[in-house]
């Protein structure tokens, strides 16, 4: 792991990985472009180390399966006890916005 706890992109399991790319890919003539293709670097840099701080703590928590897809990570329980983690070594404010980055 890195400062701070959170996973940086190139050590995200491969489907985070592959999602990720997806969503930073610039479309062709007939391709849409990915959802985050016109995000400025600085966006794309807070939400990956939001992201990634999660992985960290599902790494960390043993919940971490690497082959399972992103949308199916992120459950319930799971943000939930990763916000009860958060709360025990952050301020409200913090972990306000780490979920924040988490989820856009």
């Amino acid at each position: 792991m890195t400062r701070r706890g959170c996973l940086p992109v190139s050590d995200w399991p491969e489907p985070d990985r592959d999602a990720w790319d997806a969503a930073h890919r610039r479309g062709g003539l007939l391709e849409d472009d990915g959802l985050a293709a016109h995000w400025a670097p600085a966006t794309s840099s807070l939400i990956a180390g939001g992201y990634g701080r999660f992985l960290s703590f599902l790494i960390e928590s043993g919940d971490l399966h690497a082959s399972e897809k992103p949308a199916t990570r992120v459950t319930r329980p799971r943000v939930e006890a990763y916000v009860a983690h958060l709360r025990q070594r952050n301020q409200s404010s913090t972990v306000a916005g780490r979920v924040a980055r988490r989820s856009e």
